[in-house]
């Protein structure tokens, strides 16, 4: 298992592009870890959809298909201000690199204007 962040624990994939996945059927929120570092957060994701996620045998290509700009997005990890530090961590946290400043999140503007994106914002 990955490290739990905001009580939802993931497990390592097999991907091109995705490291980890994780799902709360209680919150119906669904984690997406990147090989950058970059998690996110997505609401509203069925218990369905999620199984389907977790049996794909393309996870990447299921996350485009069927995720990606269609759900809620909340980002949770995101660079250092000071020191540059490419490492994500988790958004409002002091960096573990430098101490100087904390995580951010970076905004993106390729998703769709019909959905809402939300950053973290812990500090």
């Amino acid at each position: 298992m990955h490290d739990t962040l905001d009580g939802i624990s993931r497990e390592p994939i097999t991907s091109s592009n995705l490291v980890s996945i994780g799902y709360s059927p209680e919150r119906q929120v669904f984690a997406v870890e990147f090989k950058s570092g970059l998690i996110i957060h997505y609401s509203g994701i069925s218990p369905e959809l999620a199984s389907e996620f977790y049996c794909a045998g393309s996870r990447g290509s299921f996350y485009s298909k069927n995720i990606r700009g269609k759900f809620h997005a909340q980002t949770m990890t995101g660079p250092c201000r000071s020191c540059g530090s490419v490492s994500q961590g988790p958004i409002g946290e002091v960096c573990a690199r430098c101490g100087d400043d904390k995580h951010y999140a970076i905004e993106k503007r390729d998703v769709p204007a019909d959905v809402e994106v939300e950053s973290v914002n812990n500090g």
